[in-house]
């Protein structure tokens, strides 16, 4: 019902505008009309970019989380070879070590 509404208000007001000055009229609906198509036009253009934009940020999105997680596991590596260190040695041995 609301857009049979809003078209009814719109075909009223455009019947307005003629009947006021149909020249300023004819020239903004020509105007509104060839932005309108200029933008059809863009969007056309421009959403296989945007498609391709997604995949490139889920292609860098998913390297980055690769290498974190590739962080990570070095340094657990690290830890559990400082934790290997400490149980043999002894602590002293490590800090010895350190100091050199």
């Amino acid at each position: 019902m609301q857009l049979v509404g809003g078209l009814v208000t719109a075909a009223i007001a455009l019947g307005v505008l003629f009947y006021l000055n149909w020249r300023l009229t004819s020239i903004t609906l020509l105007a509104l009309a060839a932005f309108g198509s200029v933008m059809a036009l863009a969007f056309q253009k421009l959403r296989p970019l945007f498609r391709e934009r997604g995949k490139i940020n889920a292609e860098v999105t998913g390297r980055l989380t690769e290498s974190l997680g590739g962080i990570a596991s070095s340094k657990r590596n690290a830890a559990e070879s400082r934790e290997e260190l400490f149980s043999r040695a002894g602590r002293t041995a490590y800090f010895a070590r350190a100091a050199r």
